[in-house]
């Protein structure tokens, strides 16, 4: 499992830097200019609130570091924009729970919260994009969608579609 989400040693070595080498071709561009253009991507991402929370980081920094990215600037992003929103939600649970409230109704306050956000937030085109590769949609897509939890009300998307048919 962990080499889904950190690749394998050859991954990290890069190849030979296959990767930017791939979009130099691609581009035509000199090393020096893809590479400047991967790390100010990579940095714009790293920017980002909690991104070291995204699943996404490992990938992020193998393109950055192979790119010639510094893991002092990474280091400094990454810590200055991290504000732990997740684990902020999660101490608050414990303290409610270690105040006598029943987990399970700790357990309810933060779903119907999340569930909230979610109507007010929700963006179909946005769901899908992040769900489906190449026009198709993910693998993770179909096992999440089989897992059973309660449908929200939300504009139609493609994600919605099959968990609405493995629901049937």
């Amino acid at each position: 499992m962990d080499e889904e989400y950190y690749g394998t040693a050859a991954d990290w070595e890069g190849q030979d830097g296959a990767l930017c080498a791939l979009a130099r071709q691609e581009d035509g561009e000199t090393d020096g200019e893809t590479d400047g253009k991967v790390q100010e991507e990579c940095l714009q991402k790293f920017s980002s609130r909690d991104y070291i929370m995204e699943p996404t980081i490992f990938n992020t920094l193998k393109m950055y570091f192979q790119a010639g990215g510094s893991p002092e600037h990474v280091i400094q992003l990454l810590s200055e924009n991290y504000t732990a929103v997740a684990q902020t939600v999660n101490l608050l649970a414990e303290w409610l729970i270690q105040m006598g409230v029943e987990p399970a109704q700790v357990q309810e306050r933060v779903e119907n919260h999340l569930k909230s956000l979610l109507i007010k937030h929700f963006d179909p085109q946005k769901a899908d994009s992040i769900f489906t590769v190449e026009g198709e949609v993910s693998a993770c897509c179909v096992v999440c969608a089989s897992v059973p939890f309660p449908l929200v009300r939300l504009p139609l998307c493609s994600v919605l579609t099959l968990r609405a048919l493995c629901a049937v």
